[in-house]
C-alpha cells in the first residue's frame, strides 16, 4: 500500500493473524489452523495466506496449509456473495453466485485429487 495508514493497518492485521494461527495451532493442532482460517476468511485472506505459508515452510504439512487457505477463500467467497446480495442487489447476487460456487467446488475437487493417502 502507498498510504502509511493502510500499510500500518495491514501490518496490524497480519500480526494478529500470525499470533492467532500460532496460538490456535498450539491449543488445537491443525484444527486450530483451520479455525483461524475460517475466522480470517470473514474479512480477508492475504494475512492468513502469508501466515500459513510461513508455517508450511517450518512444521505444517503442505496439504494442511492448502486446506487452510481453501477454507479461508471459501468463507471469504461466501461473505462476498452475501455482500453482493445485501449491499448490492438480488440481480448482482445471482450473477456472482455461480462464480463463487464454481470457485469453491473447483478448489475442493483439486484438494480431493491431491489429498495424501490416509493409512
Amino acid at each position: 500500500p502507498l498510504e502509511l495508514g493502510a500499510a500500518l493497518g495491514f501490518g496490524g492485521v497480519l500480526a494478529a493473524v500470525l499470533l492467532g494461527v500460532h496460538y490456535l495451532r498450539l491449543w488445537l493442532g491443525v484444527e486450530g489452523v483451520y479455525a483461524a482460517a475460517a475466522l480470517s476468511g470473514l474479512t480477508d485472506v492475504d494475512a492468513l495466506t502469508i501466515s500459513v505459508s510461513r508455517l508450511v515452510g517450518r512444521d505444517l504439512a503442505a496439504f494442511h496449509g492448502a486446506v487452510a487457505i481453501f477454507i479461508a477463500v471459501s468463507v471469504n467467497s461466501v461473505v462476498k456473495g452475501a455482500i453482493s446480495f445485501f449491499a448490492g442487489s438480488r440481480a448482482l447476487g445471482l450473477r456472482v453466485l455461480p462464480v463463487y460456487l464454481l470457485t469453491i467446488v473447483a478448489g475442493g475437487a483439486m484438494l480431493a485429487l491431491g489429498a495424501p493417502a490416509q493409512p
